[in-house]
């Protein structure tokens, strides 16, 4: 069977950032809790959204919870890949 190419498109106007929250941090994390997001781009980018999912566990290995956090994109200004520093 041949390989067939295809073109794949991402939902971006909505995006997903997922945080690891330090143990000591995340006692304090509730699904709602507000988060703002200062972006690492050329120009300063602020978003602010709230906490969506969360792993309601510990990594055993790394003593963080993995948070989830959804913000609206229609304006196209945040694509996949980008980092961020977050505050909760």
């Amino acid at each position: 069977m041949r390989g067939r190419s295809f073109r794949g498109h991402a939902r971006i106007d909505r995006v997903r950032f997922v945080l690891q929250v330090p143990e000591r941090e995340s006692v304090w994390i509730k699904l709602g809790t507000l988060a703002e997001i200062e972006m690492d781009a050329d120009e300063p980018l602020h978003l602010s959204g709230r906490v969506a999912r969360l792993s309601h566990a510990l990594d055993p290995q790394t003593r963080t919870m993995q948070v989830e956090i959804d913000f609206d994109n229609r304006e196209r200004r945040v694509i996949p890949g980008m980092y961020g520093n977050a505050r909760l």
